[in-house]
């Protein structure tokens, strides 16, 4: 998935995750209840031009079979702080 708002460009191959991304039956993720802000920021590559962010707590499901997986995210950039 490639997070950011719905008009971005997506990284070829993913997803767009965007605000209105909400979770229901018949899609495999989302956003469960508050959902974040997005921004475009116009800078850097297809992947850390846009992200989401929000000063409330946001909850991403994601519909997966049984098992063990490894998930990446992509967190900060140069501008902004990851805020560990």
């Amino acid at each position: 998935m490639d997070a950011g708002p719905s008009g971005a460009p997506t990284l070829k191959d993913y997803t767009r995750l965007a605000p209105e991304s909400s979770r229901h039956e018949g899609v495999g993720f989302g956003w469960a209840g508050n959902t974040p802000d997005a921004t475009e920021t116009g800078l850097f590559d297809v992947v850390r031009r846009d992200y989401v962010r929000d000063s409330a707590p946001t909850v991403l499901r994601l519909k997966l079979p049984a098992g063990r997986f490894t998930a990446h995210l992509l967190t900060g950039d140069r501008t902004r702080s990851a805020g560990h």
